[in-house]
Formats: structure tokens, sequence, C-alpha cells
């Protein structure tokens, strides 16, 4: 009994001597933190902690568990939509011309400028060429007069400010290894030939009544104006009839007389007539005088004029003495002819015994006569501005065809409610 009680007591003292040993080895951990072996123990903890996150991380993709809201953040980067917004309907200013029909489309120089400015710009460069570039041009499509007019030749060009500018090649021109130059016309009178204006909306020129197309329609076309004394007086008749004509003006006469007699000729736009070219001097009258050179740079400087002063060009061309030859059909406009005329021109002389009255008179009733004898449904009336009874003429002519219900239309009208396309280099007389 005393020997068991012995060995316990001996065993309990070494378990307590145990005890105070463990004791004073942590304390002397914990009174060193910074020891060389604590420090060393530390490291080789945070690589085998290193080890264990990678070996972890390698795999984890094998596992089957459900993976967490942040280990997926790949679905917030892929907003496909977001990524491709609607584009703002803005041009695009790296194009040459950005303001189309739909946005950013260029609108080629072929829709968007009237030949009749091509032409223009073909007679310039020839003297542009020789006198600036020095080089000669032998590009045939600009060289001649007589030859087709190419839209390609004239497809590279811009707006910017208050310029057009035309780029060409050296080779396009003059056959030449001159890279490209460039040729500047003024946007206030390009925009004259303009058919688009600067939003990319079309231009419509000249402006279409609303007609009733069932009606006869008849169009009246005077020539050699504008005439400062004739010209009210016809445009009164006009208004008067509620009818519409075209006047085909020589430009010469805007530059060489009074301001009043470009005024007239503004008077008569703005009360809805047509302006078209009589070209510039009527130097021309019959085949034989036609050259074939002079006659572009008189249609050229013709439509240059009047579209300064009526702030557009004309779209259509009368050729004095109403001729037509071969090489018109390369001209930059339509052209007309008649199918029925006044012929006021004719047998002015005074007879024997007469007076310019008389001579007035009788020429009033011829001009009435040839014009009624002349109408019908789409007919094209030539008559003129120079002839003091051409008014009381007219108001005559119209009293008896107001009677027939006809319908008197600027050549416009007359081919958009006819159905036709006017074809530049072509002639046209009867509009069926």
């Amino acid at each position: 009994m005393i020997k068991s009680y012995i060995k316990l007591t001996v065993l309990a003292l070494c378990i307590a001597a145990i005890i105070a040993g463990c004791s004073k080895n942590t304390a002397d951990d914990v009174k060193h933190p910074s020891s060389e072996p604590a420090q060393t123990a530390i490291t080789a903890g945070e690589e085998n902690i290193t080890q264990e996150v990678t070996a972890v991380q390698e795999v984890t993709p094998t596992q089957d568990t459900a993976p967490t809201e942040e280990a997926a953040p790949t679905e917030e980067i892929t907003p496909t939509e977001e990524a491709a917004p609607t584009p703002e309907a803005t041009p695009d200013p790296d194009l040459p011309f950005a303001y189309g029909k739909k946005w950013c489309e260029v609108i080629p120089a072929s829709e968007m400028f009237l030949e009749s400015y091509f032409a223009i710009i073909k007679e310039r460069l020839q003297t542009y060429t020789d006198e600036i570039i020095g080089e000669t041009l032998i590009n045939s499509s600009f060289a001649l007069y007589d030859t087709p007019y190419n839209a390609a030749d004239y497809s590279d060009y811009d707006i910017a400010d208050d310029k057009v500018i035309f780029t060409f090649s050296g080779a396009t021109l003059t056959g030449s290894e001159h890279p490209e130059f460039t040729y500047e016309c003024d946007l206030s009178e390009a925009y004259a030939f303009m058919q688009y204006d600067l939003d990319g909306n079309p231009i419509h020129r000249p402006e279409i009544r609303e007609l009733d197309a069932s009606k006869k329609m008849i169009a009246l076309t005077f020539d050699d104006g504008p005439n400062v004394d004739i010209d009210p007086q016809l445009d009164e008749v006009l208004l008067r009839h509620n009818a519409r004509a075209t006047f085909f003006i020589n430009a010469s006469r805007c530059v060489r007389v009074p301001d009043s007699w470009t005024d007239s000729v503004r008077n008569l736009k703005a009360h809805g007539h047509e302006i078209g070219s009589h070209e510039y001097s009527h130097l021309f009258q019959n085949k034989e005088d036609y050259d074939r050179e002079v006659i572009w740079t008189e249609v050229n400087r013709s439509n240059l004029i009047l579209a300064d002063v009526t702030g557009e060009a004309p779209q259509y061309l009368r050729l004095p003495g109403g001729c037509n030859i071969e090489y018109f059909k390369y001209l930059p406009m339509p052209y007309f002819y008649w199918s029925g005329a006044a012929a006021d021109w004719e047998n002015r002389t005074l007879k024997s015994g007469e007076t310019k009255e008389d001579m007035y008179a009788r020429k009033e009733d011829a001009t009435y006569n040839n014009v009624i004898k002349g109408a019908k449904d789409g007919a094209i009336i030539l008559m003129h501005v120079n002839y003091p009874e051409e008014p009381a003429a007219l108001e005559r002519i119209l009293s008896t065809l107001d009677k027939e219900e006809y319908i008197y239309v600027t050549l416009s009208e007359l081919l958009y409610y006819k159905g036709v396309t006017p074809e530049n280099g072509k002639q046209y007389s009867l509009i069926k």
C-alpha cells in the first residue's frame, strides 16, 4: 500500500517537472520574437503556405465544386450590344463630301453638279494647264469641244470652306508624271450649278406646280430678252391668265445694259417664269456661222452670267436660229426648238402708205393667227420680247386658249407632266 503511494507520488512529481519545463520553453519563445530561429521558421512557413495555395489553384479547375461569383468575372466584360452603338447622323470629315442621300454616302460629282458646270471647268483647264502648270492639255475629253463628257474626269472633288476643289492627276490631263494638281472654284459660283445643298438635300430646280395633268398643256417661250420695256407688259398678261412661260435670255444684255434690265430677269424668275439661255451674244444665226469652239465659249459664258443674276444655272438652251448640228450632241444641256412659231420677226418692213402703228396692228394679227394655228397639247411656241405688239397679241392668244382650258406651263413643267427626262445634247420640240 505504502509502495503504491510512493510510486504515484514520484509519477506526479515527474509530470510536474515536465510541465514546468514546457512552460519555460514557451516563455522564452514569446520573450524573443525576433530571434533568428523564429524568423527562419516564419519564412519557411510562408513558403509552405505559398506552395499550398499554388497547389490549390492548380487543382481547383479539376474539382467538381461550383465556382463562386467572384471567380467568374468574364460575364461582365462581354456586353456585345453596348459595344456597337448606333452611329449618329453626322458627316465623316475624312470623306471628300460626306453629305449624301444616305449618311456618309459621298455624292458623286456627276450627281452633285450639272454637266454645264463641268463644261465651264473644261474650258478653264485649257488655260490653266498651259499658263499655270506649263504643260499642254492632251486628254481628248478635256481638250476638244466635240468629244463626250466623261464623268470620271471630275470624280475627285472636295468642298471646303468657300471653295470647291477638283483634283486631277498629271496623267489624266497632260500625260505627264506630274503627280496631281488641284483646281479651285468659288463655292458661291458653283452652288448655282449644284443639285444638292450642303446638308445633302436635293435642290429642286426649277419649281414644278401641282397641275391637272389631264388638261392640255402648252409651253410659251420668249427669246432675245431681257427687254426692260416689253418684259413687264408680257409678265402682267401672263400673271392675269395664271400662266407661266420660259424666257431665253441673251446674257450679254445683262452686262452691257443698265441694271434695270438685269432686274427684269430677276423679276420674271420671281414670278415663277423659267429662265433659259439663248447663249451670250446671239453671235450665230445660220448653220454656216457656227464655230464649234466659239459656241461652247458662248454657252459657258451665258450660263455663268445667268447663274449669277438669278442664283440658279439655266437648265435649258435655245441656240439662235434653232440650228441643230451633229456636234451639238456634246452640248452640256438639252436644247430646244419649237413646234409652233409666232413668226413675229417676219414682214416688218413698212408697206406703201403704212404707218408704224399700222404695221404693229398687222403683225399683232399675224402673231395671233400663227400661235393659235400651232397650239396643241405638248406644243412649244416661239415668240420674242423685241416687238411692241407682242403683249397685245399675247392677251388675245391667252383669251382664246382659255376657252379651250389650256394650262400654260414652263418647259420644265411640260417635260415633267409628259414624263420626259431631257438629255444633254439632245434637241426637243413637240413634247408628247
